[in-house]
């Protein structure tokens, strides 16, 4: 169904329709829609107080410690119809994990980059932010601040829990706006945050330049273990899938396992101007709770996601995967450039398919700047089916598409192989056709070896 123009403008703007309208071929809906949701978001309600930080005891002078301070405005400052806390300019030393409960918060620094957090607790439970933000309707906005530690990988800079309940009802949905953020450790070679941003069952959050950089590794994936994820995403466990559906807009990640790790949510991500560099996978998107690279497939009860994902513009480099899915139906990546790193050394691949359908992958740029290891363009594995790869670009790729046996109906056309390597197609599966750049007729290839 095409939008009324009061659904555009409208400020509660449900990820679910921004989701549906991006899979119905509106390109340009999800940064447009997400960054008028988040313009329209950072204004107050009348009810909420405006509270100056400054005016209970917070010294952004590099050296007082204000963790009771600013503890102290969360628990009996703010009231219980919410709050604005503004943030003075300068760094803000902080020796404990701040906690909120329960309470609508704006959180907004002095500008963009210039309100820094410094966390110097040495245990995963003394560093970042933690709210709680049960009981509907309970919103949380974060802008212009730096989350920042002097510590190696102690805990998570920024986390944020629902309820299951709440997010199986859809009633968290557009309840989290998280803007012009930067996470990194004082110094990257020895310090970190364990993950950047954490969600736990937070339905539709829109997330635009948000940057995580994690503690830098040495080269090789064997020590890729200092940070987990720069953004991670949880919306189910033991099982169970929820309808998270999450919007990161012109958002980075650096040095980590994941960049986005989205688990055990039934519906999916809308990714637009990302940059993913020096991560094992750029992106994941899993139904199971399992949180491993690739974790065992375990089948959705109602047959996948509906809409999956929706990739554009976004870079990745590639250790394990730049784009990897399981069980997801229906999603578009396009116009991205995945790109195997110099240093990367084992067999990877620029999108990978577990059990996935009617995933369309177009326009996009998969290239090896390395003759280690295997680089596969798209690879396709688990019965994966009804895919459409189309107008892309594979240079120096050991197989432009490999796909496993099981995997049926993918439609292939108008895509080029170039640079030193063949850019073979390995086609273990069966009925999948092929149709040659500036040709009109399609067949069926054999196994290429």
């Amino acid at each position: 169904m095409k939008p009324t123009e009061q659904d555009i403008s409208a400020v509660d703007i449900s990820r679910r329709r921004m989701m549906l309208m991006g899979c119905s071929g509106m390109a340009v809906a999800p940064m447009a829609l997400a960054q008028n949701a988040v313009a329209n978001a950072v204004q107050p309600k009348s009810s909420m107080a405006n509270i100056d930080a400054c005016e209970y005891g917070v010294k952004a002078d590099g050296k007082t410690d204000n963790f009771t301070a600013i503890q102290r405005i969360f628990d009996e400052v703010i009231p219980e119809t919410g709050g604005l806390v503004q943030f003075p300019a300068g760094t803000c030393v902080c020796s404990g994990r701040i906690v909120s409960r329960a309470k609508p918060i704006i959180m907004l620094g002095a500008g963009c980059g210039s309100t820094i957090f410094m966390f110097t607790g040495e245990t995963e439970d003394t560093v970042g932010f933690m709210f709680d933000q049960q009981n509907y309707p309970n919103t949380l906005q974060v802008r212009n601040l730096s989350l920042v530690t002097n510590q190696q990988e102690t805990g998570d800079a920024l986390t944020i829990n629902y309820t299951p309940e709440d997010c199986m009802s859809m009633r968290v949905v557009e309840r989290v706006f998280l803007e012009n953020l930067t996470i990194v450790g004082k110094d990257i070679a020895q310090h970190g945050f364990r993950n950047g941003v954490v969600l736990r069952h937070v339905n539709s959050p829109f997330m635009l330049n948000v940057c995580v950089s994690g503690r830098q590794p040495a080269a090789g994936m064997e020590n890729r273990t200092h940070t987990d994820a720069c953004f991670k995403l949880i919306a189910g466990a033991n099982g169970e899938s929820m309808p998270v559906q999450a919007g990161l807009m012109k958002c980075s990640g650096y040095n980590s396992k994941f960049g986005v790790n989205l688990i055990g949510a039934h519906e999916g991500l809308v990714v637009t101007a990302g940059n993913f560099v020096e991560c094992g996978v750029g992106i994941s998107q899993n139904c199971g709770p399992g949180e491993g690279i690739f974790p065992e497939l375990e089948d959705l009860p109602d047959g996948g996601i509906r809409p999956g994902i929706w990739v554009s513009d976004t870079h990745c480099n590639v250790f394990v995967a730049g784009v990897y899915l399981q069980d997801v139906v229906q999603g578009f990546i396009h116009d991205c450039l995945i790109y195997k790193a110099p240093d990367a050394v084992q067999d990877c691949s620029g999108i990978r398919l577990a059990h996935c359908a009617d995933i369309k992958i177009h326009n996009s740029n998969f290239v090896s700047h390395t003759r280690e290891g295997r680089f596969e363009g798209v690879h396709a594995e688990k019965n994966s089916s009804r895919c459409q790869v189309f107008n892309n670009t594979f240079t120096w790729t050991d197989a432009s598409l490999h796909f496993e046996r099981g995997t049926t109906r993918f439609h292939c056309w108008d895509n080029i192989a170039q640079g030193g390597m063949s850019g073979d197609v390995i086609d273990e599966g069966e009925k999948n056709f092929y149709r040659d750049l500036g040709k009109d007729n399609w067949r069926e290839t054999e196994t290429v070896s």
